[in-house]
């Protein structure tokens, strides 16, 4: 591997800056400066990656969705428009393969670690734009370094929503965590995992393991959480599906406020979900008094 790898931390605080606005003239100098000193980067390439894996994550953060500038969005979605036209991606990007991730990206767990280790979060949108960042400054190296096996882009995107479900576990003060009770459904009794959440950042992920994988032509999984403030119509959590085995992290992707969650349920339904449920209900995570 070329010396370059030392300064990707710099680096992927450059290239957020870039893509954000914020940099100043000698910080654009800087990050032309290290680009030029690898011939494994392409900036270009770098900054439609660092897009697509910060347009996953802002999906999950409402807050910095709506305070993004319509500028910075707009060019988000360019790149990352120009970066998926050339590449054909399996799987839900919502769901992270957890377990083939590991495999396949150690390094780059490494380089997130050290990434995550060097800034001081001044809010979720600016750690996301970092994370995104640093992972695409490792995945582009190293899918330029021949002697590395290329993997799916999901890789990239399983280790950034685990560092974000991680974040939410060390960092919210109102988290709730509940384990999925054992299905009694056949086919599922082999299920397990948990849910966390946050009311006050509108946040949280699922984790499953043991779920059968589903056909996407014939339906989806698809999550309800149930309010107490609300009626007896549970709120939509998003659908999703399950391509491989292993671990899964899963984002919730609630359609409306969840304030007083008491319950969270996994039904499967017709592709793209439906309104309303007729159950039943494949696995159940009641959350206590």
């Amino acid at each position: 591997m070329s010396g370059f790898l030392p300064m990707q931390g710099r680096l992927a605080e450059l290239v957020a800056g870039e893509a954000t606005g914020t940099n100043d003239v000698s910080e654009n100098a800087e990050l032309d400066c290290l680009l030029s000193e690898s011939v494994a980067v392409d900036r270009e390439q770098m900054m439609a990656a660092a897009s697509v894996v910060q347009l996953a994550l802002l999906r999950q953060d409402r807050a910095a969705r709506v305070a993004l500038p319509e500028s910075v969005r707009a060019k988000l979605v360019r790149q990352a428009d120009a970066w998926n036209a050339g590449r054909q991606v399996s799987g839900a990007a919502s769901v992270a393969d957890l377990a083939g991730a590991r495999q396949r990206r150690a390094e780059k767990s490494r380089v997130l670690t050290q990434a995550r280790g060097k800034i001081r979060p001044s809010g979720s949108a600016a750690l996301g734009w970092y994370l995104a960042a640093a992972l695409a400054v490792a995945f582009v190296v190293y899918r330029q370094d021949s002697s590395v096996d290329p993997a799916p882009d999901m890789a990239s995107v399983a280790v950034a929503i685990e560092a974000r479900r991680e974040a939410l576990v060390s960092q919210a003060p109102d988290l709730v965590r509940v384990p999925w009770s054992a299905s009694a459904e056949p086919g599922y009794e082999q299920a397990r995992g948990d849910v966390v959440w946050s009311s006050s950042r509108q946040e949280g992920y699922l984790r499953l393991s043991g779920l059968p994988i589903n056909d996407v032509r014939r339906g989806q999984y698809q999550l309800w959480v149930v309010d107490a403030e609300r009626d007896v119509h549970p709120v939509d959590g998003g659908v999703f599906d399950v391509t491989r085995d292993g671990e899964l992290i899963i984002p919730i992707d609630t359609t409306l406020p969840v304030n007083r969650p008491a319950a969270f349920a996994v039904t499967f339904e017709q592709p793209g979900g439906v309104v309303v449920s007729d159950g039943p209900m494949l696995l159940v995570a009641p959350v206590g008094s």
